[in-house]
């Protein structure tokens, strides 16, 4: 099947979904694939915003993009410390003391 728009989930994507909202109780299968499709679309166009401001070197703004749209959880906050070591190439010592500190906190 040919997609109309890069927004568009594959629909291997769907039936994944599908399959998951299937396996779990008092969940309404519709519901539950519109709530994943809308997500993988954010997630879309989070990406293409952030390639953007990282091809017209906008590099702090995406920190600050990612940083309202999706809070850091402890993950979150590892895509985070990705971004600012691929602008400011920290050193490693800091990269993993920071990195070291996300990964032991709860999730």
């Amino acid at each position: 099947m040919k997609q109309l728009y890069d927004i568009t989930p594959p629909p291997e994507l769907v039936w994944e979904w599908t399959a998951l909202a299937n396996e779990q109780e008092d969940h309404e299968v519709w519901s539950f694939i519109a709530t994943q499709a809308a997500q993988w679309g954010a997630d879309q166009e989070l990406e293409a915003c952030v390639e953007w401001l990282f091809k017209h070197q906008y590099d702090i703004a995406v920190v600050s993009l990612r940083a309202a749209r999706r809070p850091p959880a402890p993950d979150g906050a590892i895509a985070v410390l990705d971004d600012l070591d691929r602008m400011f190439d920290l050193p490693s010592g800091h990269y993993n003391t920071l990195l070291s500190a996300l990964t032991a906190l709860p999730q």
